[in-house]
């Protein structure tokens, strides 16, 4: 069982992301896996390519700046064999704001957001060429989950986190601070050193303090 890995690498966005990426799939227990790479500013066409690459019989997608436990692709995959589902994902979703140390966890009904989707390839890969070659639109997400109809479900998981930041080019809305949804502050980062370690936990320290400006890092502190 091979399970195709596929990561969008915006440019502009700190480039240690995607080498924390690379070591999150490394360590993923249970599955063997292949970690295919796209660089380019448009995320659909990143996807186009990396779907043709994927020689997998899973497909997952597993985005650059998001967070991930060792046991994430062994965990949806036995959901995906167990249901005999075709595609499987995380909802509610958890998302985190690091300049800002806080996160909420926000209800998308009936799907879940890209970072955690994962699916056979035989079903999975033409539906999501289907909704890229469709064009503009709502999010991809948005408009995959009602092609996929009964043959996709959703579960609970602490298992991935999506991590907002606001460095370089960032699609989602959940990257705007600002952002009407019941954000909770992370005092001293404790949730998030709960939730990913307190290795991993440095690697975003790290981050914050290289990329955020000064006014930032006060705010948080």
């Amino acid at each position: 069982m091979l399970v195709s890995c596929l990561t969008c690498a915006a440019p502009g966005r700190p480039p240690e992301f995607l080498e924390q990426c690379r070591y999150y799939v490394s360590r993923f227990t249970g599955v063997e896996t292949e970690h295919l790479v796209q660089s380019g500013p448009s995320m659909p066409d990143n996807l186009l390519m990396l779907l043709q690459r994927a020689k997998g019989d899973y497909l997952a997608i597993v985005e650059d700046d998001d967070c991930y436990s060792s046991d994430y692709l062994q965990w949806m995959i036995g959901r995906l064999e167990g249901d005999e589902a075709d595609v499987v994902g995380i909802s509610p979703t958890v998302y985190y704001h690091l300049p800002e140390s806080k996160f909420a966890v926000l209800d998308h009904p009936s799907r879940s957001s890209l970072f955690t989707v994962v699916g056979r390839t035989a079903f999975l890969r033409p539906q999501l060429e289907a909704v890229i070659r469709e064009g503009s639109g709502p999010s991809i997400d948005l408009r995959l989950w009602p092609r996929l109809g009964t043959r996709a479900g959703t579960l609970l998981s602490g298992a991935a986190i999506g991590i907002k930041h606001g460095w370089g080019p960032c699609l989602g809305q959940g990257h705007n601070p600002g952002l009407a949804v019941p954000w909770s502050h992370d005092v001293g980062y404790r949730w998030l050193r709960r939730m990913v370690g307190a290795g991993d936990l440095q690697f975003y320290l790290r981050l914050v303090d290289k990329y955020s400006t000064k006014g930032e890092m006060e705010e948080t502190t």
